[in-house]
């Protein structure tokens, strides 16, 4: 979670407003990859994209799980500057799109999963960030990583944090 804080605090310094969107990218049923590369692809082409198009950095955190579920799937974190993006809509309906196209998986629909956290010392601040890092917390968990044995898989991963 240090790991987690840490990257927040950083684009927190570095713009006066943080986007945050938080989602989750699923395999097609058959999928067997014991290897984060599907999901390095997926990171690439969307920071490419994500980057030309709103003209920001973007950074990401995420984790691999395997429970209930017969799959392993990725639940996911971006960071841009938020006074460039205008609707996390466009922003998710880009995820949905591409993890489609490298993964043809899916990224399901989840209810209130973007955070515009505004550098200011007021309580809307601090409600925001405390949401945004409780919402986080989940990817920190250990109890449920998948990194199978003898395999080329991280269970968690995140951008490099770099302080002005």
């Amino acid at each position: 979670m240090n790991s987690i804080i840490m990257l927040v605090d950083s684009l927190i310094c570095k713009y006066q407003k943080v986007f945050a969107l938080r989602f989750d990218l699923h395999h097609k049923l058959e999928n067997t990859e014991d290897s984060n590369f599907l999901l390095q692809k997926f990171l690439k082409q969307l920071k490419q994209n994500l980057k030309q198009a709103y003209k920001s950095d973007v950074k990401a955190v995420w984790s691999c799980e395997k429970c209930k579920s017969q799959n392993h799937h990725y639940h996911l974190a971006i960071f841009l500057n938020g006074n460039k993006v205008n609707s996390p809509q466009n922003v998710f309906k880009l995820v949905r799109t591409l993890w489609g196209k490298i993964s043809d998986g899916n990224a399901p629909f989840m209810p209130y999963v973007h955070y515009n956290v505004i550098r200011k010392s007021d309580e809307r601040f601090w409600i925001t960030l405390q949401a945004l890092l409780l919402r986080l917390s989940y990817l920190a968990k250990k109890e449920t990583d998948y990194k199978p044995a003898g395999g080329t898989k991280f269970s968690f991963g995140k951008s490099h944090t770099v302080f002005i």
